[in-house]
C-alpha cells in the first residue's frame, strides 16, 4: 500500500493565489489506485516532498498559513490520510477482502462536504492509536504480572506516548513507521530532554507495542526500525571492602552535630546531620544486609522470619519468581541477631523503610560517612556528549547494595558461577561488567608488589 503527496504543476492557481500548485494524493491499495486532490494547494517553495509534509516556516523565518490554517493543521490532515488508509488496508488485510471503491471512500471521510455527510457506524472499525495503547497495557499486564516498577515504567511510556500523540495529531498505529519513530524520537530528545539510553528504553517499548497490534490485525507495520542512537555503559556504583567495613561498623553522630566535611574537590564545607541516630543505624543495617546476601530492595521488603534459617534465607524473588537460597555470612547473621527480639510489620526480621526514604537516608549516611570519591559518568543527548563528575554518596541506593555483594564477592576469588546463584542471576552475560571490575582490581592489586 502506497499513500503519497505531490505537486501538480499543471494545475497553478491564478488570482488570489498566484503561483500555488494544487497538492494530489495518489492512493493504491491492493491493486486499485486513485488519485486525487489532498484539498489545497501550496507555493511549491513550502513544500518537503521528501519528507511528505507541509514545512513550518517560509524561508525568512515567517509561520506558514494557507487559507486561514496552519502548517502542522494541514499536515495534520495528510497524516489522517495516510494513517486511514493504511488502517483501511489493514482491516481488509485482516478480513481478506478486495478494496471497496477508492474514490467514494476518500470522498465521504475526506471531500469538501466531509461533515455535511453522516458517516455509519462500523461494527467492525479498527480500533483509534489510544483505544489500543489501553488496550495493549492492559492486556500485557494481565497476562505477564506486571511487577509495580513494571506498571510505573510503562506509565511512564504511556505518558510520553500520548503527550507526543497530542503534539504530532497521531492517529493511527501505522504512523510509527520509519519517520514516525523518528519523529518520536526527536520528541522525546528536543521536547521532553531525555538521554539516549532512555530514549532507547522507549522505542524498544514502543516496538514491542507495534508487534502486538501486528498480531491483532491493526497494522501491517514491521517493528523492525532501531533509531541509531549513540549512547554509553553507566559506571557501577558499588562500595569497595574498606568503605563497606566502615559504614558497618560507624559510630553515627547525634542529630544537630555540625559536621567538617570535604567535597569531591577538596573543598572543605559543614553540614549539620538531619537524621536520628537509630534512623541511620537502622537504614545502615538493611542495607549492609543487602550487600551480604545481594538482595533487592524488593526482596529485602518482603523477606520474613519464615524465610530465614540458622545457616541461611531462602525467598522466591519478586522479579525472576525464582527460589534462592542464600548461606548466611558472619556479617549477616550478626545483623539478623541485632534485631532478633523486636518485632516488624509483616514478620520482617529487619527494620525496612519505603525504598523512596532508604534512599534518601543513604545518600545523606554516605555524605557523613564520607564516601565523595568521584564516580565518573558520561552519557549522550542526542549527538551532544555530556560529562559529570558526582561524589560517590550522591549515588547511593537500595541497589548498590546488591552490586557491592557482587563486586565483592568477585574480588574475593568466588566463582561468577557461584555467585549467579545467589544473585539469581540465570545469564552470564549479566555479570561480565562485574567481572571486569573484578579483574581490574586484581590487576591493580598485583602491581602492589612491585611497590615492595
Amino acid at each position: 500500500m502506497s499513500v503519497r503527496f505531490f505537486l501538480d504543476k499543471t494545475r497553478i492557481k491564478r488570482n488570489q493565489n498566484e503561483g500555488c500548485v494544487t497538492l494530489r494524493c495518489a492512493i493504491c491499495i491492493r491493486g486499485k489506485r486513485l488519485t486525487t486532490t489532498a484539498g489545497f494547494s501550496i507555493l511549491p517553495e513550502l513544500w518537503d516532498q521528501e519528507n511528505q509534509k507541509v514545512r513550518l516556516s517560509t524561508s525568512n523565518g515567517k509561520s506558514v498559513v494557507i487559507g486561514g490554517l496552519s502548517a502542522r493543521d494541514l499536515n495534520s490532515r495528510l497524516k489522517k490520510i495516510d494513517s486511514f488508509f493504511s488502517d483501511y488496508e489493514a482491516e481488509l488485510k485482516r478480513k481478506n477482502e478486495p478494496a471497496g471503491d477508492l474514490k467514494e471512500i476518500f470522498s465521504r471521510h475526506f471531500g469538501k462536504k466531509t461533515s455535511e455527510i453522516p458517516i455509519e457506524e462500523d461494527k467492525d472499525k479498527m480500533p483509534g492509536i489510544r483505544e489500543c495503547l489501553n488496550a495493549f497495557l492492559k492486556e500485557q499486564s494481565d497476562k505477564n504480572k506486571w511487577r509495580n516498577l513494571t506498571v510505573k515504567s510503562m506509565d511512564s511510556f504511556k505518558k510520553h506516548l500520548e503527550g507526543f500523540f497530542d503534539e504530532d495529531q497521531v492517529g493511527s498505529i501505522n504512523y510509527f513507521d520509519e519517520d514516525g519513530t523518528t519523529r518520536f524520537v526527536d520528541y522525546l530528545l528536543e521536547v521532553k530532554g531525555l538521554r539516549n539510553s532512555t530514549i532507547e528504553k522507549y522505542t524498544s517499548r514502543l516496538r514491542y507495542f507495534i508487534r502486538w497490534a501486528g498480531k491483532k490485525g491493526y497494522t501491517s507495520l514491521k517493528a523492525d526500525f532501531k533509531p541509531r542512537l549513540q549512547k554509553t555503559k553507566m559506571p557501577i556504583v558499588f562500595l569497595e571492602w574498606d568503605d563497606l567495613m566502615k559504614l558497618l561498623n560507624f559510630q553515627f553522630p547525634d542529630v544537630g552535630t555540625e559536621l567538617e566535611l570535604e567535597d569531591v574537590h577538596g573543598n572543605e564545607y559543614r553540614k549539620k546531620v538531619g537524621l536520628e541516630r537509630e534512623t541511620m543505624e537502622r537504614v545502615r543495617d538493611a542495607f549492609c544486609f543487602c550487600c551480604f546476601t545481594s538482595l533487592r530492595y524488593s526482596d529485602l521488603k518482603r523477606l520474613k522470619r519464615t524465610n530465614v534459617f540458622a545457616k541461611y534465607i531462602q525467598i522466591t524473588t519478586e522479579k525472576d519468581t525464582d527460589s534462592v537460597k542464600i548461606e548466611l555470612n558472619k556479617y549477616s547473621k550478626a545483623i539478623l541477631d541485632k534485631y532478633r527480639g523486636e518485632s516488624f510489620p509483616n514478620n520482617s526480621p529487619l527494620p525496612v523503610i519505603s525504598e523512596q526514604r532508604m534512599n534518601e537516608h543513604l545518600k545523606e549516611i554516605g555524605e557523613i560517612c564520607g564516601f565523595n570519591d568521584p564516580v565518573h559518568i558520561t552519557y549522550f543527548r542526542g549527538s551532544e556528549r555530556i560529562d559529570e563528575i558526582y561524589e560517590k554518596w550522591k549515588l547511593m541506593t537500595s541497589h548498590v547494595g546488591r552490586k557491592t555483594f557482587i563486586c565483592n564477592s568477585l574480588m574475593l576469588g568466588i566463582p561468577p558461577q557461584i555467585v549467579m546463584k545467589w544473585t539469581g542471576h540465570s545469564d552470564y552475560a549479566a555479570m561480565k561488567p562485574y567481572i571486569a571490575i573484578a579483574d581490574s582490581a586484581k590487576k591493580d592489586a598485583m602491581s602492589l608488589f612491585d611497590a615492595k
